[in-house]
């Protein structure tokens, strides 16, 4: 749970990571009772994309994973749902760690940024963001984006969070006098497009552009004075955003595992 909304009004998170890989999945929620919903949306993703079944899940005794809905439908799933005992976080130990691994990365491009705090969903999208794509030595030195598609991430692309940013806005402005290009603030990228998400701090609009030129030494919130963790409030435009705080381990059995 945050203590502070997002600019949409998100409190929560809720991660799926696969066991295997330990690629993780990251769904915002207004409330908890949203977790079944994504549960449902996750599984249904990963049987169509990687033609996979899951056969066990793994979460902590929280409410909205022991309730009479969310067993309901693992049973007519045929999926195993594991809980650790109460007051053993350790039993969940994949979750927890990869929590705080997100969490750590996410107040850490917030506080570089100097970005205010309602811009947290953009932060941890981010991180889930990279750290899918960075190596690590649970995987021996792999990626888990390579672990789960067979071919190494591309970095060329990557950009620093928070920093200074000029999209092509041709499409956007209707005064033939007007510049095509204004300076924004990079808040990651989005999950529905190859492309950048970029704010306008004036008129608080988020754009969505490929064609994005990045001045990534200057850090336009470096040079405002926050009156309080909820300004500003952007309003999207064409924004989808990445599917903060009930975790839980999902594993993924790939097809060719299965027995």
């Amino acid at each position: 749970m945050s203590p502070v909304l997002s600019v949409s009004g998100y409190r929560y998170y809720v991660l799926f990571t696969d066991d295997f890989t330990r690629y993780t999945w990251i769904f915002p929620m207004r409330n908890k009772n949203e977790v079944l919903t994504h549960f449902q949306t996750f599984l249904d993703r990963v049987r169509n994309i990687f033609n996979s079944t899951t056969h066990y899940f793994q979460s902590d005794g929280g409410g909205e994973y022991v309730n009479n809905l969310f067993t309901a439908f693992c049973n007519r799933m045929g999926i195993h749902h594991r809980l650790s005992c109460p007051h053993t976080p350790e039993q969940n130990g994949l979750a927890e760690r990869k929590h705080c691994h997100i969490a750590d990365m996410a107040r850490t491009l917030l506080a570089t940024s100097n970005a205010p705090l309602n811009l947290w969903v953009e932060a941890v999208s981010t991180a889930v963001y990279l750290i899918n794509r960075l190596p690590t030595p649970v995987l021996q030195w792999a990626s888990p984006y390579f672990r789960l598609f067979g071919q190494s991430p591309s970095y060329v692309d990557l950009r620093t969070f928070g920093c200074a940013c000029y999209p092509h806005l041709g499409d956007y402005v209707t005064n033939k006098l007007l510049p095509r290009s204004v300076e924004c603030v990079f808040l990651g990228y989005s999950p529905h497009h190859k492309g950048y998400r970029c704010l306008d701090p004036v008129t608080n609009r988020v754009y969505i552009s490929r064609h994005v030129r990045f001045d990534e030494l200057v850090i336009p919130f470096a040079h405002c004075v926050q009156d309080s963790p909820s300004a500003p409030t952007p309003e999207y435009v064409e924004l989808d955003l990445v599917p903060v705080l009930p975790i839980f381990v999902l594993q993924v059995v790939p097809q060719f595992q299965l027995y």
